[in-house]
């Protein structure tokens, strides 16, 4: 829900690239992959390093979360660059 939330708040911009109706989808499985590949990455008992890097990332990126909610959340909120963003 949080995703369609944000989704219709981007405009969609005439001739960018789309996924059409595979855009939830790809949505949905995204972060199901991603908590996939961490369970992977964690479940051996001999893998501890592993398992402190992956609370390391991912307590560093929810405090960077927060952050940007409390102190700057126009980024949050808005898509980043302009329409020359990326000329040089």
């Amino acid at each position: 829900m949080l995703y369609l939330a944000v989704r219709r708040r981007l405009e969609r911009k005439k001739g960018a690239f789309g996924l059409g109706r595979f855009e939830l989808p790809v949505a949905i499985c995204a972060p199901a992959w991603t908590l996939i590949a961490l369970f992977v990455l964690v479940a051996p008992r001999e893998a501890l390093v592993s398992v402190v890097i992956v609370v390391g990332l991912l307590l560093a990126g929810g405090v960077f979360f927060l952050l940007m909610l409390t102190f700057d959340r126009k980024a949050l909120e808005t898509e980043p660059g302009g329409a020359g963003a990326f000329k040089h």
